[in-house]
């Protein structure tokens, strides 16, 4: 092959990967630097699958998961290598190299470019998502912020509870497949997969019958002189495991330690978390101050949909009707494919009225848009309906990190009516987002801030008096000042 083609393929391959490292390189180095202080430990947060199928396969298979840092550092190698490979490369083909560096067999080397090349790009597409995932991580700590989980499908998933046994099984458990089969399945139903997290629990049971024995005693001498940044995790999982051992009164005890934990430590989302696992136990317990608990989780984070389903659940069952439809209509509004699914199945059990009561609470979850139904004609109610399903496609996306597509479904749903402020608002949100992930580079941030702006003006049209798009144009504003837009 003529050295021109190795010039050629390596050049543009130089300046392509040289260009991703740039992007990268930083991130590393900022990572490096909270290592060195002892800000982060080494390897970081444990890494889900986003996909439920590969979590079962991986689960099914024995294989180990990933953790943030060593993942980071291992794709950002990969990249930096395909660059350092494809400049020596370049550069041995160039007139000035030719006479010191000859490539014996070309074809070869080719197909050994290609190798290097294409495992480059696959490790450039992981090391882009892992480093939104440590520069969010890491701006949350510099913000003395809660750290949000690094992989999800749900909101309710942003603020995991990691199991502190997945960094110390060895020491505890003989069975490190049960115990990841099962943190997955909690995963799963986080994340709205129901079935998927059943059939992983059921393996993992299958493996070790007396798993949540075996978890219990580990955690519980763990829980003899934990860190203050541990206790809580600590004492939450000491009280799932409890529950599925049906000693409730012991499992309340222990969210009530782990409430304690994490309001020392400012995480109230993780607390939140906890005070609907304790409402929970206090419902089977039949005390009644359970309630008080999902209103004390709904004040501490307004998006936990299970405390708004579990209270909606308690409200029903004690004939509370309407207040019952109000709280599942808050859940689907949260996240509604996490929870609208969730709510029907729900509502199935609980008597022969579930339809009727779905199209009430669509009434009540466009209306917390400002739309009221009953002022429109049929066919504007049918594309209020038609839009909403859009928005609801696309709040899914977003949840996931799916940004792209997102967009692209408010944008179908803002095409069928421009009298539904949800999907205008669904537009503006995400483009915020991606400006505080980092998932668009700097020059495009005036853009995606015109684009939210505009958006929003949209939402205010519709509804002017909406507060949710009051303090969105006003954040904007913000943001606006604080990049010179």
């Amino acid at each position: 092959m003529d050295n021109f083609w190795f010039e050629l393929i390596f050049g543009i391959a130089s300046l392509y990967f040289g260009a991703q490292t740039a992007r990268i390189f930083p991130t590393f180095l900022r990572m490096l630097a909270a290592l060195l202080s002892g800000k982060v430990k080494w390897p970081g947060p444990r890494i889900h699958a986003p996909n439920p199928h590969a979590s079962n396969v991986r689960a099914r298979l024995g294989i180990g998961y990933d953790n943030l840092f060593s993942d980071f550092s291992r794709n950002s190698l990969g990249v930096i290598g395909a660059f350092v490979f494809s400049i020596l490369t370049f550069l041995a083909s160039t007139p000035q190299m030719r006479g010191y560096v000859r490539i014996k067999s070309p074809w070869e080397y080719l197909c050994l470019s290609m190798v290097a090349l294409v495992g480059g790009g696959m490790a450039l597409t992981k090391a882009i998502q892992n480093r939104t995932q440590v520069n969010r991580l890491l701006s949350d700590l510099a913000e003395e912020v809660e750290p949000r989980g690094i992989e999800g499908q749900s909101i309710e998933a942003e603020y995991v509870i990691e199991h502190p046994l997945t960094r110390r099984q060895s020491e505890w458990l003989s069975s490190t497949r049960a115990l990841n089969m099962f943190y997955e399945s909690v995963t799963n139903q986080q994340d709205g997969n129901a079935q998927k997290a059943l059939t992983l629990y059921q393996d993992a049971l299958a493996i070790d019958p007396a798993l949540h024995t075996h978890a219990r005693d580990a955690l519980a001498h763990m829980a003899e002189s934990p860190s203050l940044e541990d206790a809580g995790a600590i004492y939450y999982w000491l009280g799932v495991h409890s529950e599925y051992l049906k000693e409730n009164r012991q499992a309340a005890v222990w969210y009530t330690k782990a409430v304690d934990a994490f309001h020392k430590i400012r995480y109230q989302k993780r607390e939140a978390r906890a005070h609907c696992n304790l409402g929970t136990v206090k419902m089977k317990l039949k005390d009644p101050s359970g309630m008080a608990e999902y209103e004390k989780a709904i004040k501490l984070n307004p998006m936990d949909g299970t405390a708004h389903i579990n209270m909606g659940m308690a409200y029903y069952m004690t004939d509370k009707h309407e207040r019952a439809l109000d709280a599942f209509a808050e859940a689907i509004s949260v996240d509604p494919g996490r929870y609208a699914p969730v709510v029907v199945s729900q509502l199935q059990r609980l008597g022969y009225t579930w339809k009727e009561d779905m199209e009430a609470i669509r009434k009540k979850v466009v209306k917390k848009h400002g739309m009221d139904l009953d002022t429109l004609t049929a066919s504007e109610r049918e594309d209020i309906f038609q839009a909403n399903r859009y928005f609801e496609i696309g709040n899914g996306l977003f949840q996931s990190g799916r940004y792209k597509e997102a967009l692209e479904q408010f944008d179908q749903g803002k095409l069928v009516t421009n009298k539904f402020p949800g999907n205008f608002f669904g537009v503006s949100m995400t483009a915020m987002q991606m400006i505080e992930v980092g998932a668009i580079s700097k020059d495009q941030i005036p853009y995606y801030l015109e684009k939210a702006e505009q958006n929003v003006d949209e939402c205010l049209r519709i509804v002017p008096t909406h507060l949710d798009y009051l303090n969105a144009k006003k954040i904007i504003g913000d943001y606006k000042k604080k990049y010179h837009v």
